[in-house]
């Protein structure tokens, strides 16, 4: 049965990281990651606001070509990364173990990864390779696809998505009318108000593509 694992991690794991150190307030996110080598993290979102910084950030690195905006969307930008050369690090020990990350976020307090592996064998052994070499990983939370884990693993919502949804729903947000906003659900969770308004887009489009939406589902009749 598939184990779903949410680890956290330094900066300094990735070099994505260090383009933060600037930028307190801004953040990366990476989506369904398989790494294949030249391949490693060739694109990600951050926030429109301060992109440019970040760019010229990472453009600093040794290990980076180049670097370059493909397209803003909202209040967030796809960024691409032209890699030089990289270094064995964490995403190798989650590649050789059948790892695929779901979702990698880091902010100023560094990386929160969601990794889907196969078993729990699979999960032990990659923490194993990764203590072994010197990543410094430390296992959040771990989930299977049980009914107490429904919301969770069915629904397939990150930790963050999960909690900011049940925060708004139990604060008010999604009451008629509201009886709270985004700067005060921005607070209650130690976030920025932009980190509050992506996690309810997101959370929401994934709760509505696996419960309502799921074309396995056999058509039922009216």
């Amino acid at each position: 049965m598939g184990v779903t694992a949410t680890v956290e991690l330094p900066h300094d794991t990735c070099p994505l990281g260090t383009a933060l150190r600037g930028f307190p307030d801004s953040h990366i996110r990476v989506e369904r990651i398989v790494p294949t080598g030249d391949a490693f993290l060739p694109y990600f979102w951050t926030d429109a606001a301060t992109v440019r910084g970040v760019t010229e950030q990472l453009e600093a690195v040794a290990a980076v070509e180049r670097c370059s905006i493909v397209d803003v969307i909202g209040d967030e930008a796809l960024v691409r990364v032209d890699w030089l050369e990289r270094n064995v690090d964490f995403l190798d020990h989650v590649e050789e173990t059948g790892g695929v990350v779901v979702e990698a976020i880091c902010t100023s307090g560094g990386w929160t990864v969601t990794i889907r592996f196969d078993d729990h064998a699979d999960l032990g052994e990659c923490y194993r390779h990764c203590v072994s070499n010197g990543v410094q990983v430390s296992v959040a939370s771990v989930r299977g696809p049980t009914s107490s884990d429904r919301d969770d693993s069915t629904f397939d919502l990150t930790d963050s998505q999960r909690q900011t949804l049940l925060e708004a729903h139990e604060s008010g947000y999604f009451d008629v009318p509201r009886r709270t906003n985004l700067d005060e659900l921005a607070q209650k969770l130690d976030v920025s108000d932009t980190a509050v308004s992506q996690r309810l887009r997101r959370g929401t489009a994934r709760l509505v593509e696996n419960a309502l939406a799921n074309p396995d589902e056999d058509a039922r009749s009216e």
